[in-house]
C-alpha cells in the first residue's frame, strides 16, 4: 500500500476515499468507539450555546481560505455539519480554521458525505496526528514547529542561517529592540503548513497524496514534506 501511494500517480480518487475510510473504520472498531452515540449527539438538530459562533467562525474561514471546491449550498451545509459534528464530539478541539480546510478536502475526498467525513476526521486527529496537534494549547504542534527547526539547522544550514538574517532584518527595519521577541520566520510559515497540512500552500491533488501518506507511514512525514518545500525555496 505504501509503494502504491509513492507512485507518480499515487491513488485512484475513488481507491483513496475507500482506503481513507476503510482505515477510519478499523480505528472507530479498535477504540471502540460507540458509533451510533457519537453521530446521535453529532448531528442532532437540537441548537447547542455555540452553535451560532460556530458556524459563523466557519463561513468566515473557508471563504478566507479561499477553498473554491464548496461553492454551491447543499455541500457547503454538508461540510459544516460535518465540521461541527466534529465541534461537537470533541469540545477540547472544538473548531478551528486549519481544521475547516482539511475537512473540507477531507469532505470533497468522500463526496460530501458527512458521516465518513466525521470518521476521517477523528482518525486523522485521535490516532495520526500527535494528541493536542489542534487543541487550545497547539502544545505538540508546537513541539513540532521546534523540531523542524533543528531539523533545518541540521539538514539546510544555510536556509535557517538565511532566514535568521531575515528575521533579524526585519526587527532592525520595524524598530525592534534586541529584547523584543519576533518569532522566527520558518516558524510563522510552518505553523500554517501544519495547521492546515499545506493546504494553503500546495495544490490539492498534492495535499490528498500528503494525507496519503501521513495516514499511512504516520506524522512523522509532515516534517518530511516540510523540509522538501525549504529544500525547493533554496534552489
Amino acid at each position: 500500500m505504501k509503494a502504491v501511494a509513492k507512485l507518480p500517480g499515487g491513488f485512484p480518487s475513488h481507491f483513496r476515499a475507500q482506503l481513507w475510510l476503510s482505515l477510519a473504520d478499523h480505528y472507530i472498531t479498535a477504540a471502540e468507539i460507540d458509533w451510533i452515540s457519537v453521530c446521535r449527539a453529532a448531528f442532532n438538530s437540537r441548537i447547542n450555546r455555540d452553535d451560532d459562533r460556530l458556524t459563523l467562525e466557519f463561513i468566515k474561514g473557508l471563504h478566507l481560505a479561499g477553498w473554491s471546491t464548496v461553492q454551491d449550498e447543499a455541500k457547503e451545509i454538508h461540510l459544516k455539519r460535518a465540521i461541527l459534528g466534529y465541534a461537537r464530539y470533541n469540545k477540547s478541539v472544538g473548531y478551528s480554521q486549519g481544521l475547516n480546510i482539511i475537512a473540507a478536502l477531507v469532505s470533497e475526498v468522500v463526496n460530501f458525505k458527512e458521516e465518513p467525513t466525521l470518521k476521517i476526521l477523528i482518525f486523522l486527529l485521535e490516532s495520526v496526528l500527535p494528541d493536542g496537534y489542534f487543541d487550545q494549547s497547539l502544545r505538540a504542534l508546537s513541539v513540532d514547529i521546534t523540531v523542524l527547526r533543528l531539523l533545518l539547522q541540521q539538514v539546510l544550514p544555510q536556509v535557517a542561517s538565511h532566514l535568521e538574517k531575515l528575521r533579524k532584518k526585519s526587527m532592525k527595519l520595524f524598530f525592534f529592540s534586541e529584547t523584543s521577541y519576533d518569532p522566527p520566520l520558518d516558524n510563522v510559515l510552518s505553523l500554517q503548513w501544519f495547521l492546515t497540512l499545506f493546504s494553503t500552500c500546495l495544490s490539492k491533488d498534492c495535499v490528498a497524496r500528503i494525507i496519503d501518506a501521513i495516514m499511512l507511514e504516520g506524522s512523522e512525514f509532515i516534517l518530511k514534506t516540510s523540509l522538501i518545500i525549504w529544500a525547493k525555496f533554496s534552489r
